[in-house]
């Protein structure tokens, strides 16, 4: 009877939820896995489950793929939908810092699946979903993964594995860069931000209606084509909330939501997706890693900052935070909340923009590229 109840899906989806977060809180030098420990438990208990799954009547690995999926898909909804809404709260494409940012983080994307694409050409012993999982790890970008895995012809499970991967290489060293450039920054307590802080922070129901009609809406949007091209679920709810978000700025500033309204959503959301898609890839976890594995995820790490650098000090002043654009770029959370407790002074609007470059960019070229 027991076993029933602790090998079901929804008991073992909140374990690896507990567990997970319990492991990301976990500090080393001050770097934390955070809410990425979730897909490191995921995998590694999809990995166990396909061991016992030998034993008869244990595990039902074809039942918990089918309830995964499920996570998988509302997970990546949920925060893709939230990252959507809050980045189109912020961002204003009138000033001519902000296009620069957005094209900086284009173009620090483009820069590393360039690369990736060389390496595909080069090393015919490593699959294509490998690499975009790879790819994706490395700029630490989950609605990237989520494109990567809507691809036909795709390993799903290569994908997530490749991601797990070289996930904690891409928040290490991030986090470790834009560090070493935010020392040429004097300090300030404050941070800078374009947009208004009459924030609500009450939640209700007009949060969650934002939520699903921009789900719905971004539905839609992905499944048009255009030249025989579609965004996806992952680029048409991200392009719909940023629209959303936008029009509520201008038109109904009392429906605007703090971000950290938005948190536990956002957070939920990105859980559920780590669990729906960690859980089967561990269950055809390869035994180790080849080295050549690790020094292509440096090389995805380390491009897309150096060219995001130099990007920026060709087409933005020095009033600006490369730090923070450059963290945008590379969709790293971990890397701007450090950057934020540094007590210096950084343009949240600006990685936000920089952010939905590096967001778009590399959603379309995972569509074009196969």
């Amino acid at each position: 009877m027991f076993n029933n109840v602790l090998l079901s899906p929804i008991f073992v989806t909140f374990v690896i939820i507990i567990l997970g977060c319990a492991i990301g809180k976990i500090k080393v030098f001050g770097i934390s896995l955070d809410v990425s420990g979730v897909l490191i438990v995921a995998v590694l208990t999809g990995f166990i489950f396909d061991k016992i799954s030998l034993i008869k009547g244990i595990v039902n690995t074809i039942d918990f793929q089918r309830n995964m999926s499920f996570l998988s898909t509302l997970g990546v909804s949920l925060f893709v939908s939230v990252i959507g809404i809050t980045a189109g709260y912020t961002v204003d494409i009138k000033k001519k810092a902000e296009i620069n940012s957005v094209f900086i983080g284009s173009l620090m994307v483009a820069s590393s699946f360039l690369v990736m694409r060389i390496i595909a050409c080069i090393d015919k012993g490593i699959s294509i979903s490998r690499l975009l999982g790879l790819l994706s790890g490395s700029l630490t970008t989950t609605p990237g993964l989520s494109a990567a895995i809507e691809l036909q012809g795709i390993d799903k499970n290569d994908v997530t594995i490749g991601y797990g991967t070289s996930y904690f290489i891409g928040v290490l060293l991030t986090v470790l860069f834009v560090q070493i450039i935010a020392k040429n920054y004097p300090n300030n307590t404050s941070i800078k931000s374009d947009s208004k802080d009459k924030l609500q922070t009450k939640n209700d129901f007009s949060l969650i209606m934002q939520i699903g009609f921009v789900i719905c809406i971004g539905k839609l949007i992905g499944n048009m084509k255009i030249w025989g091209l579609s965004l996806g679920d992952s680029g048409g709810i991200l392009c719909s909330g940023i629209i959303l978000g936008c029009v509520l700025k201008k038109l109904m500033p009392q429906k605007i939501y703090s971000k950290e309204s938005f948190g536990l959503i956002r957070n939920l959301g990105l859980v559920l997706f780590f669990v729906g898609n960690g859980l089967p890839a561990g269950m055809k976890l390869d035994n180790g890693f080849e080295i050549k594995i690790i020094g292509y995820s440096l090389i995805f790490v380390i491009m897309p900052m150096l060219f995001g650098a130099l990007s920026y000090k060709i087409l933005i002043s020095n009033k600006t935070s490369a730090a923070s654009v450059i963290s945008g770029g590379m969709t790293s959370t971990p890397a701007m909340g450090v950057l934020i407790h540094s007590e210096k002074s950084f343009n949240l609007t600006e990685y936000s923009a920089s952010y939905i470059g590096a967001l778009l960019t590399i959603i379309v070229l995972m569509r074009i590229q196969v």
